[in-house]
């Protein structure tokens, strides 16, 4: 493939791992990239719901047999969509799509998951009372697992990290926020794009809530346990992907 060439790429989008930024790139390229119209991070729309596009509305992609995945994309004419959906079950690779994914380290994912919380408003902010009631709020816990198969799971539960392995194996590039910039720019090399200066970032915040000087070694080891599921799929994932 060139640099000349506009491919088609489907972004899995798991939350806070620098993939809105990583959104916002692929927005900048112009000709070179189009996005359909966006639902929060450019989540494509099924034609018939675009008057909801400012609804938290998820479409079930993942779910639908391989003909109507690929007749919905052709429909929106676009090069790039991300979806920050779930996969439920092992895809099926569409033919001449190139399959992006983002992730990060399981505890630096909980911990940027649970300030978006805080700032909306859906967690006390205080951490000591997650961990004693963590069934509280499931929804933080192994986020990027369950993005990835589909099952929510508390701790480690290998029938669905099983699952989420099998469609990372699927992918063709991960971004890791660890390793952000040269990751990214494997993706400015591949395609041809564009790459500012500065690369966008969004939704990144400094430890002005204070969640960060909350964390003891005990909390630690606890979230770790936790979110087992998602220590262990990125540790996969890394070894799937190395980096130098």
């Amino acid at each position: 493939m060139t640099a000349t060439d506009h491919p088609r790429i489907y972004f899995m989008h798991v939350k806070k791992c620098a993939g809105t930024s990583l959104v916002g790139l692929a927005r900048r390229q112009n000709d070179r990239v189009r996005l359909p119209e966006p639902n929060a991070n450019a989540i494509p729309l099924h034609p018939e719901d675009t008057g909801l596009k400012n609804d938290a509305r998820w479409i079930r992609f993942w779910e639908w047999p391989l003909a109507e995945q690929k007749r919905f994309i052709d429909d929106l004419d676009c090069t790039f969509f991300a979806n920050e959906g779930r996969i439920t079950k092992d895809f099926e690779r569409m033919e001449g799509m190139f399959y992006l994914l983002c992730l990060r380290e399981g505890l630096g994912r909980f911990i940027s998951h649970y300030r978006h919380f805080l700032r909306g408003g859906k967690v006390s902010g205080d951490l000591s009372e997650f961990i004693e009631t963590p069934e509280k709020n499931p929804g933080l816990l192994n986020f990027a697992t369950y993005q990835l198969s589909g099952r929510r799971v508390a701790g480690y539960d290998p029938v669905a990290l099983k699952i989420a392995c099998r469609n990372i194996d699927k992918f063709d590039h991960i971004v890791f926020s660890e390793t952000y910039e040269s990751d990214v720019q494997v993706l400015v090399d591949r395609f041809g794009w564009g790459r500012p200066e500065e690369l966008p970032k969004r939704n990144s915040a400094d430890d002005d809530d204070g969640v960060c000087a909350q964390l003891t070694p005990e909390m630690l080891g606890r979230l770790a346990e936790l979110n087992a599921s998602d220590v262990a799929l990125h540790a996969y994932a890394r070894r799937l992907f190395p980096r130098p």
